[in-house]
């Protein structure tokens, strides 16, 4: 994987928010969405609808969205919104996909052709994960080997995105497509999964409270037989010695016992 070189985040960030201020984007500004791209994303969502990929009742999500053509044809299939680094609204809201501003579990489906346009994929793979449901799908579309003058990574081969997978995505599909430039593509479905280290981790929290339970009640209990058994020296060595008569020693050990000693 090739990686253009950045001074620091905000370099990035300010060549990544050039794309969007563009001629292009003036134009677009004036002349509306381009129809034959918002028909071609219409299309591509089509054939995922069909997949189970999404329902006519879920929300989507597009990442790096840039003037929201796939959010307005995602829109004919399900409710949606974008995020992009310069906001473009009603489409496309202000957001970095390395911190998707919505909170954990919000979208039933997430899309997304700008994995190239990334910093850290790793981040992205773990933001997208958090913001979708369990077993929901995020479908990407990829050019591998492309790497023109925003692109900010060049991915060259499936092994590079699978290495960068948490634990709660899997790949489940991958097939050819076109894009809206004409471009074969490839389209790679993954699919969130319950995280099981969650679940190891709060089954082990609650063992480890009830063995805390279990062991502080077993202390206790030491403590209590330990306190007696001293004091039941003391009371010996008192006898022998003579210090004290045996009804003194019955009457103040049985008060001493109820004040002191659980029952065990």
């Amino acid at each position: 994987m090739q990686k253009r070189k950045y001074h620091d985040y905000d370099e990035y960030l300010v060549h990544q928010a050039e794309k969007s201020y563009s001629k292009d984007r003036k134009k677009r500004l004036t002349g509306g969405l381009s129809v034959v791209r918002t028909w071609i994303f219409r299309e591509r969502f089509s054939i995922l609808k069909q997949k189970n990929a999404f329902r006519e009742d879920s929300y989507g999500l597009c990442l790096g969205a840039r003037y929201g053509e796939e959010v307005e044809a995602l829109k004919t299939h399900c409710d949606a919104i974008g995020i992009d680094l310069v906001e473009d609204l009603p489409n496309v809201v202000s957001g970095d996909f390395h911190d998707i501003p919505f909170p954990e579990g919000h979208f039933d489906f997430v899309y997304t052709n700008s994995l190239d346009h990334g910093y850290d994929l790793e981040k992205i793979f773990i933001e997208t994960a958090r913001v979708l449901k369990d077993n929901s799908y995020f479908c990407v579309d990829c050019c591998f080997d492309a790497y023109g003058k925003h692109e900010s990574i060049k991915i060259n081969n499936m092994n590079e995105l699978i290495l960068a997978l948490p634990s709660n995505l899997k790949m489940i599909d991958c097939n050819g497509a076109w894009d809206t430039r004409g471009d074969i593509v490839r389209e790679i479905i993954f699919q969130k999964v319950p995280d099981k280290t969650s679940e190891i981790q709060n089954t082990l929290i609650t063992k480890w409270n009830d063995f805390k339970e279990i062991y502080n009640e077993f202390n206790e209990k030491i403590c209590c037989l330990m306190q007696r058994s001293s004091l039941e020296k003391q009371i010996e060595l008192l006898v022998e010695t003579g210090e004290v008569t045996q009804d003194e020693i019955e009457s103040s050990y049985n008060k001493w016992k109820k004040l002191i000693i659980r029952e065990i």
